[in-house]
């Protein structure tokens, strides 16, 4: 295969291959697609919260019953639109693609061919470490649990015709990458709202989504890591769900509460 002649006929691989070199998408594509949608997300999401903080003393217990449902769902919704925001801001993805190639273009193969091989993709096959040959077929070295839990985010644009040198497929792996930290961001918060208050809770989880690896590295790209986490913190919500604790009365909540206070 003559591989320069393949990166000319797509030269958007050129710019996306290049060892640690982040890939800036054009700036008007990465605003209106990924960017704005979160603050869209966050001022609705915020705009109901406060609305219905105004009216907790309803009348009817099943009109408090739906407030309080829709008020927990906007609270959701705000931590991860907020995640994700802060995740795209810089509006720059794939710092180190070569490590996440096989993910970023595996969920193509699910998608369209129904398998989980890189045969199509010949610009993956060639002078790399991340690919091998298993009975005929080009795989990926890395497990298939990051592509899978990106399937969601690809689905449409890739059921739509979307093109496999498009500028898009960088952004849609740090999208699916970003969301599967949020939610774990998410599940963390779910977990800690069982022992503290709702605040302390938020506070918690935006701490795990901004100041770890969770922003610098498992949000970049579709690594091992956001996986991980993500079952993690879904793990330790079961459990906690699951204990004593979580059958407790508040004052057990307040009590843990306040002693953070006091600390």
């Amino acid at each position: 295969m003559d591989y320069g002649r393949y990166m000319d006929a797509y030269p958007h691989m050129r710019e996306m291959m290049i060892w640690h070199t982040p890939y800036y998408p054009p700036f008007s594509l990465y605003l209106v697609y990924y960017v704005l949608p979160w603050i869209v997300l966050i001022v609705l999401s915020s705009l109901t919260f406060f609305r219905l903080s105004k009216f907790q003393k309803e009348t009817s217990d099943q009109l408090s019953t739906n407030q309080g449902i829709v008020e927990r769902v906007s609270i959701y919704v705000a931590l991860v639109s907020l995640l994700m925001l802060i995740y795209s801001i810089n509006f720059r993805v794939g710092s180190t693609p070569g490590d996440t190639f096989g993910a970023r273009y595996l969920p193509f193969s699910m998608i369209k061919n129904g398998n989980s091989n890189l045969d199509q993709f010949p610009f993956l096959q060639n002078r790399n470490y991340y690919t091998r040959q298993e009975n005929n077929h080009w795989v990926s070295k890395y497990p298939p649990g990051a592509p899978i839990l990106a399937l969601p985010i690809y689905l449409f644009p890739v059921m739509f015709g979307l093109p496999v040198d498009s500028p898009h497929v960088p952004c849609l792996e740090k999208m699916a990458a970003s969301l599967v930290v949020a939610l774990s961001a998410l599940f963390l918060f779910l977990t800690a709202k069982i022992f503290l208050s709702r605040n302390w809770a938020f506070l918690l989880a935006l701490i795990y989504g901004t100041a770890t690896c969770s922003w610098s590295i498992s949000s970049s790209s579709l690594y091992q890591h956001g996986p991980c986490q993500f079952f993690l913190a879904l793990t330790l919500y079961l459990l906690a769900k699951g204990s004593d604790f979580y059958q407790s009365n508040d004052a057990n909540k307040k009590r843990i509460t306040l002693s953070i206070n006091d600390g």
